[in-house]
């Protein structure tokens, strides 16, 4: 989002009579397209992260048995666990 924002300012919008363009509307596009693609994913994101909390929340714990593993390979000894 902030990407979008900076591009969104850096576009050079009003010109004087007689001056000519120094950029084109592309960032100012780009701009606009990230700015509102960031706000849509930020405000899912949001959303299904706190779904997904409360689906945790309320499921039954029995059913999250966690099952723990010690497994050792070249780049040393690690512990796992799956649920």
């Amino acid at each position: 989002m902030a990407g979008g924002l900076s591009n969104l300012s850096s576009a050079n919008k009003t010109y004087s009579y007689g001056e000519e363009s120094k950029g084109s509307q592309v960032p100012l596009i780009i701009g606009l397209v990230g700015a509102g693609a960031g706000v849509v994913m930020k405000l899912m994101g949001h959303s299904q992260m706190k779904n997904a909390i409360e689906t945790y929340k309320n499921a039954d714990s029995r059913k999250f048995i966690p099952t723990y593993y010690v497994f050792n390979n070249k780049n040393g000894v690690g512990f796992m666990m799956k649920f």
